[in-house]
């Protein structure tokens, strides 16, 4: 898996390295979104801040860091819910023309509880994205991911991982 890690980072460094001229109209576009994500990353609910990097006018970069939670997923109403922190983070690249995105790369979550026990799941990410031209404007993206070989470490915080999230913010 650090080897998958390490080669798909190294792509997406390649790839947006090779061009750095904007549009013009990439130049006025809106580079830093605030938003809240809904499901996905392991989280129920997070709170994020990402950057956008404008490298050709089809081709972008993003960096995106969060703060979340979840809890245990219990039937049961006897036992109390655990209370986790998550730290969602992600490297994608967008490609596209005019507002609409396809995303595509690497992303990660830090799994705390109150205890010792924290974990950190890695995935690949797959999406959509809408971003506005102007600023400040409303940002849109849903992505699916899929944390292979960790299902053991999800079902040891018997957390509800939900692999599909939305995301709407701001965009700056």
């Amino acid at each position: 898996m650090k080897r998958t890690t390490g080669v798909l980072f190294f792509v997406l460094i390649v790839a947006g390295s090779y061009g750095q001229e904007q549009d013009s109209k990439d130049e006025s576009r809106p580079n830093l979104v605030i938003s809240a994500n809904l499901y996905g990353s392991a989280s129920l609910l997070s709170l994020n801040i990402e950057r956008l990097f404008f490298l050709k006018p089809a081709f972008s970069l993003t960096a995106n860091i969060g703060i979340g939670f979840n809890v245990d997923f219990n039937l049961s109403s006897e036992a109390e819910s655990e209370t986790y922190t998550i730290l969602p983070h992600h490297l994608t690249a967008l490609y596209g023309r005019n507002k609409a995105f396809l995303e595509y790369g690497i992303g990660g979550s830090a799994i705390l509880s109150g205890g010792d026990n924290s974990s950190y799941l890695i995935y690949p990410i797959l999406g959509y994205r809408f971003h506005p031209f102007k600023n400040p404007g409303i940002s849109f993206r849903t992505w699916i991911l899929i944390p292979f070989g960790q299902q053991s470490t999800i079902e040891s915080y018997d957390i509800l991982f939900v692999p599909i999230g939305g995301s709407i913010g701001i965009a700056l």
